[in-house]
């Protein structure tokens, strides 16, 4: 999947920078929505528990208030164990999504991994815009200052997705919306 995509120039501390952003056509294919309010996290947070029709598409929107250490990630996975990674690594300040146990990926040494996009700059909160579908994902993060497309092969599509957090790591959520997407045809 590629979603069409406006590009901006916005201004940052490093300079002028380009932005990517969704077409706002795209919120055509939304369906049902899930919402989540402000709270901070102590425990793993499931943004599917509401939602009715797990197919594997799905737009995520989720900002958090930046934590002084550590990550901000969301887990995606199946019920047969392929899961995937996405997040925000604060001592990085870079996003990532690590694909390593995200389903097939014996066809290449080199497919399964982490991989990252830098940020140049810095900004309190942590904002994640999110498409799947059953074998991709595009995260357009921070209003598109960071973009990242990744593929994977899982053996069944994606059911589940959650914040991690814990009592050491405790997570302030500003706010979240789930939709289930429908068909683009």
């Amino acid at each position: 999947m590629t979603l069409p995509r406006m590009l901006q120039l916005v201004s940052s501390e490093a300079g002028l920078r380009l932005s990517s952003i969704p077409v706002p056509t795209v919120t055509s294919i939304r369906k049902e929505a899930v919402a989540f309010s402000r709270g901070v996290h102590q425990e793993k947070l499931d943004l599917m528990n509401n939602v009715k029709n797990k197919n594997g598409l799905y737009e995520v929107q989720l900002e958090f208030e930046k934590p002084e250490l550590g990550k901000v990630e969301i887990e995606i996975f199946n019920s047969v164990g392929d899961v995937l990674f996405i997040g925000y690594s604060v001592d990085q300040n870079e996003y990532y999504v690590d694909r390593l146990t995200a389903g097939e990926s014996d066809f290449s040494d080199t497919f399964a991994g982490r991989h990252v996009a830098p940020c140049y700059y810095n900004l309190p909160t942590v904002k994640m815009h999110l498409f799947f579908d059953v074998a991709s994902v595009e995260l357009f993060a921070d209003d598109g200052r960071t973009v990242i497309t990744e593929i994977f092969f899982p053996a069944e599509p994606y059911t589940d997705i959650i914040v991690n957090a814990s009592v050491d790591a405790p997570i302030t959520m500003i706010r979240g919306r789930v939709f289930e997407l429908g068909s683009i045809w």
